[in-house]
């Protein structure tokens, strides 16, 4: 499927690995920061600090990444009522990471713990749900398959 193709729910391959590699860099440079600085408390480091950079632009090219999901692969799933209960859970939670990692940089100072925490659970959430939605979804579209193989 092209990336401009919004009959099919699945992704083409390229935008697919593209996808994940986004998300994988997002997720890692994540738990990285918050080990080395609420697990560890370790004091900033250059490391720390370009773990975080990595961190801002991989978010940012997740956010576009998943704009680039919207008219595509979420429309199309939504329609058929596909794996709704794990995208939307997806959905909302890239929602929340969106707006408590803005809010980490311009909300007022006394927002930040909560900015931060809100931030740190709903990525590790997403770390959970967001490989168990790829699976559900290839194991329905395998049995949808030997449905109609079947018949």
């Amino acid at each position: 499927m092209s990336i401009h193709n919004s009959n099919r729910i699945k992704l083409g391959t390229t935008h697919k690995w593209l996808c994940y590699l986004i998300w994988l860099v997002v997720a890692f440079s994540g738990v990285i920061f918050t080990f080395r600085q609420d697990y560890q408390l370790l004091e900033p480091s250059d490391f720390s600090v370009n773990t975080l950079k990595i961190h801002g632009l991989f978010a940012a090219a997740a956010l576009v990444i998943f704009g680039s999901l919207i008219g595509t692969h979420i429309h199309s799933a939504w329609e058929r009522k596909r794996n709704l209960v794990t995208g939307v859970l997806i959905l909302s939670l890239i929602s929340i990471m969106s707006v408590s990692g803005y809010a980490l940089y311009y909300s007022p100072e006394a927002w930040h713990e909560m900015a931060k925490w809100t931030h740190i659970i709903s990525g590790i959430l997403t770390i959970l749900i967001l490989p168990a939605h790829i699976a559900i979804g290839r194991l329905l579209q395998r049995r949808r398959i030997k449905l109609h193989r079947n018949h």
